[in-house]
């Protein structure tokens, strides 16, 4: 194929945006779409909420926030509600970043900085569950952290007494998950925050998922296990405004106990001529769009939204973990999801070839390796769609058990 060359004439905006329709013809439903990971939607009302406040602020550059005093307030107030919600006592900071991996990167960094400045450490590790998220690897390769990953517990959490075997005098960095994303379930945070404490280490959470749906799962009576600031030792978390806090997509948070710990990711330069530049994000140039919309969405659902969203969520889980159990050869797993991810499993079924099948009638649904299954992640999704899934979910998996389907392998997650 010819490759694309760069235009050479204007083009009207009414036929520019006509492309990008029919370029659209051949996307997902966007319906079905909702049912997939990553397409986190509350409903009409909210997602037009953050698309307005977005486009008022699509064209400022948040690296020069201080210089618009809205832009600069918002950001702040997005990142003291983070702190409210998720406990932080007095002196706790945090910084507003693009996403889990960026605030994965900036736990990794601070954790270096940290045992480099306190501990003259030059090979710095860090000890995490098997189950701890890729994107770990991907920055501690950067920044050449080690990683030592422990083998979960048969409950899938993470196992302390092995964690304790992989501690030396080089480890920067305990990590659990609030919860885990291959499987769902909360790490044992409160234990691992105390073999921090007790070995001298920092201790980061990774709410990611959880920040921004469990508090309010726990306020309408869910059990949710404790994680976040109230836990002694939890010295960073990280939670993601743009999955369950359902901002527009580049908006989570990094935040800290301590104020001083934030500091410790900023990066300063004076090596050039046009004078000192000082960040506490790895983006220089960030999107302001993403920051407004947070602070409107906040704003406009408050606690009683979020909780509203949190009881619809789970009365969608639940009748969509009932109608699983019904098909014959599918099963949920765990049966009592900590959150909202569990997997669809069989016993008996190829559930790579099943994901195939659904994906031919329209959903798209992504594949968990280990077990090999379909992952899914609750959200407020209305019964008409739970129960259109569910329909083709036992076709398709009718289908595979009359074995007319060959296995089409299987294919990385993210790509």
């Amino acid at each position: 194929m010819a490759r694309k060359s760069f235009p050479t004439g204007s083009t009207p905006s009414d036929d520019v945006m006509a492309a990008i329709a029919d370029l659209a013809k051949g996307d997902p439903d966007p319906d079905a779409n909702r049912l997939a990971l990553y397409a986190m939607y509350p409903g009409d009302e909210v997602h037009a909420m953050a698309t307005r406040a977005w486009h008022a602020y699509s064209h400022p550059n948040a690296l020069v926030g201080r210089l618009i005093p809205s832009l600069f307030r918002m950001e702040q107030e997005v990142v003291e509600m983070g702190l409210d919600l998720l406990q932080a006592p007095e002196g706790a900071a945090g910084v507003l970043i693009s996403g889990g991996s960026d605030s994965l990167f900036q736990a990794l960094y601070t954790a270096r900085e940290t045992g480099r400045i306190e501990r003259a450490i030059d090979h710095p590790n860090i000890v995490v569950s098997r189950t701890a998220h890729a994107s770990l690897e991907k920055s501690a390769h950067y920044l050449g952290i080690e990683v030592r990953r422990v083998h979960e517990r048969e409950d899938r959490r993470a196992d302390v007494e092995a964690t304790k075997g992989l501690i030396d005098g080089n480890t920067v960095l305990l990590f659990g998950s609030a919860p885990h994303y291959p499987m769902g379930q909360f790490d044992p945070i409160p234990e691992l925050a105390a073999l921090a404490q007790e070995r001298g280490l920092l201790m980061h959470v990774d709410a990611c998922v959880g920040g921004f749906l469990a508090p309010f799962m726990r306020e309408n009576g869910e059990p949710i296990p404790p994680f976040d600031f109230a836990v002694p030792g939890v010295t960073s978390m990280s939670a993601d405004l743009h999955k369950y806090g359902y901002t527009a997509k580049g908006a989570s948070l990094i935040l800290y106990r301590d104020a001083a710990l934030a500091e410790r990711q900023r990066f300063t330069c004076d090596a050039w001529p046009y004078g000192a530049y000082s960040v506490k994000t790895f983006a220089g140039s960030r999107p302001a769009g993403p920051v407004a919309s947070a602070w409107a969405v906040l704003h406009h659902l408050g606690r009683d939204g979020y909780r509203e969203i949190a009881r619809r969520t789970v009365a969608a889980r639940c009748r969509m973990m009932a109608g699983i159990a019904a098909i014959p050869d599918l099963y949920c797993h765990p049966e009592k999801p900590d959150l909202s991810i569990f997997l669809i499993c069989s016993g008996s079924l190829d559930m790579f070839r099943v994901a195939d099948e659904v994906a031919k009638r329209g959903f798209i649904v992504f594949r968990a390796g280990e077990p090999r299954s379909i992952h899914m992640l609750g959200d407020p999704r209305p019964d008409d769609l739970v129960d259109r899934f569910l329909g083709v979910l036992a076709e398709a998996a009718a289908e595979v058990r009359a074995g007319r389907k060959k296995d089409m392998g299987g294919g990385a997650v993210y790509a």
